[in-house]
Parts: C-alpha cells; structure tokens; sequence
C-alpha cells in the first residue's frame, strides 16, 4: 500500500515537472516572438532600416557641386539615409579645384548608387544640370545643391505625390534652414495639393526652392532645361517658362525636407543685387511672351514689388531699393506704388535723386509729352 502510494507520488510529481518545465518553454516561447515582433515593427518605422532602403524609387538625385570639400559628404549621405533610395545619385563635379573628387572617391567608392561625373571646367550649375538630366534614365530628377541636405523622408513625399498624381510633371517641398527648428513635427499636417494657376504664384515669389525639386525628365528637357547663359536666377527662369506651357501640373508637398544652408561661399548671398535684377528680368521676358497680360498677372508682380521693397526697406538699403524701383518701372501701375515708396525714402535722398527716380518711374506716354512740350 504504501509503495503503491509512493509509487502515485512520484508520477504526479513527474506529470507536474514536465507541465512546469512545457508552460516554462510555451512562455519564452511567447517572450521570444514578442521580442521579434517588436524589432520587426522597430525596423518597419525606422527609417534607416535595412528593410525600409530596400525599396526603391524611380527617380535620379542630381547633385551638382564646385569647391563644395565642406558639404559635399554630408549632402550624399542625406540621400542614402532616404528611407526610399533612388535609382542613381549623379555626383556631377564643375571643375572644382578643391579636394571635393577625392571625398567622393575615397567615401564613396563602394556605394553603388554613387557615380561621380566629372563634367569640365566650372561652366555654371545651369550646364552641370542640364548634363545631368541628359545622363539620367529614370523618369523623374530630383535636385539636391552640395551645400543642403534632405530629412530621411524627403524622397518618398516625392513618390507619394506622384502616386497622387501621376500626371505631375514638377512637385517641389518647402524648405528651411538646416540646424533650425525640428521639422518632423510638421509631418502630420502634411497637404499633398496641385498648384493652382501656377504662372500667378510664381510671379509673385518664387515658391520653388532649387534643392527642394522634382522635374520629369523630359517635360524638363523639352523645355529647353536651364538656361546656361544666366548664372543669377537660373532656376526660377525654368520654373517660369515651365509655367507657360499648357496643362503643366505642379504639386505642392508642404513639408519644409528640403534643410538649405547659408554660408560666406553661397553665390546668391553675395550677390543680393544680381539676384535681384535677374529675378525682374526673368519676369519681365516670361510676361512679354503673355499674349495678354490678365489683371491677376498684374496684381501677382505689384505684389512681389511691394515684397522686394518691404524685404529691403527693412535692410536699411538704398541701394536695393532704387534697384528695385528701377527694375519695375514697366509694371502698369508700378508709378504709383513708387511714389508712394519715394514719399517713405525721400527724406533719405537728395531732392535730385527724388526728382530723377520718380521720372524713372513714370509712363513713357508722360515722358514723351514732358520731352515734346515747347519751353517757354
């Protein structure tokens, strides 16, 4: 009897061991898939996963670059940390006299995506552009200049936008400067929208900015591309002339992944007044093209006046300002507008100067009249 319990007492104690020993197993069991479902999900939304750059896109990244040894390895890096990795990133150097095409080659050398071009002897980035375009294959081209860079999730607005519209032929982001504020937090109130009458917004202020850009390849070329003879405003002389042609569609992705750089080198930070004037070039050749020039086109430039002249009021400026007044006399309209900047200045200026700068800007009809009327 009592071997017979004994007997009882050690199957039961057996039974109960392995029952502990199966439920210790099924447990870590559950603890391990849990662990990998929680890595999965970890590489799934971070975007410098191995999974997430396996997916690719159907665009090229042009970067054009001279003398830029200080940036250079910090913009191509920006691009291969893109949690969706473009086809080809075309390094197309202009010449550059500094150790940029060793950084390239020496940092690069085992990134497939990374080609580096060398393209001649400082010809202008509008040349280095155009060379680009020509040598990429995908049908899209996005630009980044070496001294910018590009949040993780800038490449794949542009495959979002023109999976949204897949008739988009230019599709731009905004932009802010790198090292300000933290610009993930504006992600969730991004707005994927086609530019409405895009000529009128561009006339206005250029809204595109050069390192924030996706041009389709062709649309771009048949255009005539950048222009190479302009070294000031190039990009917004395509952006117009682009305006021009019927049923162009732009879309508008607004989120500030384009992170510009300001710095002593920048040709545009240096040449404030250049810039400035080939801007009003550039506007006034789009508009003579106009078969008519409807009034919000007119509206669309007295407001970019009215904007240069704010912007360079505030700088205390003379310079800019007759620059600008000067450059907008053939405005309908802009005589007004410039008196009353005169009036805000005049007290600034000699009467002389007044005198001349209001003649300036008044119609060449009164100025014909002033001219042809007999002195007494």
């Amino acid at each position: 009897m009592t071997s017979e319990l004994y007997s009882t007492s050690i199957t039961m104690s057996a039974t109960f061991v392995t029952l502990y020993v199966c439920r210790l197993k099924l447990t870590h069991s559950q603890n391990v898939d849990q662990t990998k479902k929680q890595r999965v999900m970890m590489t799934s939304s971070y975007p410098h996963s191995h999974q997430a750059m396996e997916t690719r896109t159907d665009i090229t990244v042009v970067i054009p670059v001279y003398n830029g040894a200080a940036f250079i390895e910090e913009s191509i890096r920006s691009v291969l940390r893109q949690d969706m990795r473009p086809t080809k990133i075309l390094v197309v150097d202009d010449g550059s006299t500094d150790s940029t095409c060793d950084i390239v080659r020496n940092l690069f050398s085992d990134e497939p995506l990374v080609e580096l071009v060398i393209s001649g002897s400082n010809n202008g980035p509008s040349h280095v552009r155009n060379l680009a375009m020509h040598l990429a294959r995908d049908p899209y081209v996005a630009f980044l200049d070496a001294d910018d860079a590009w949040q993780d999730n800038h490449l794949s607005g542009f495959h979002e936008a023109s999976c949204k519209y897949p008739n988009a032929d230019v599709i731009f982001t905004d932009s802010e400067l790198l090292g300000s504020a933290d610009h993930r937090m504006q992600n969730d109130n991004t707005r994927i929208e086609q530019v409405i009458a895009p000529l009128v917004q561009l006339l206005e202020r250029n809204i595109i900015p050069q390192s924030g850009v996706m041009l389709r390849r062709e649309v771009a070329l048949d255009a005539g591309g950048y222009d190479a003879k302009k070294r000031y405003a190039e990009d917004y002389d395509l952006w117009l002339r682009l305006s021009l042609r019927p049923q162009i569609c732009m879309v508008h992705i607004s989120r500030a992944t384009c992170l510009r750089r300001e710095h002593q080198g920048q040709v545009s930070g240096n040449n404030a007044d250049k810039m400035l004037k080939s801007a009003w070039n550039v506007r006034r050749l789009v508009v003579s093209e106009l078969e008519r020039s409807p009034p919000e086109v007119h509206s669309a430039l007295l407001a970019a006046m009215n904007a240069d002249l704010r912007t360079t009021w505030n700088m205390r400026n003379r310079a800019l300002i007759n620059e600008v007044l000067s450059h907008t006399s053939w405005i309908p309209g802009a005589h007004n507008a410039a008196a009353t900047w005169y009036a805000r200045v005049g007290y600034q200026w000699p009467l002389w100067r007044l005198a001349a700068a209001l003649y300036d800007n008044i119609p060449n009809a009164w100025k014909t009249k002033i001219r042809s009327s007999p002195r007494k």
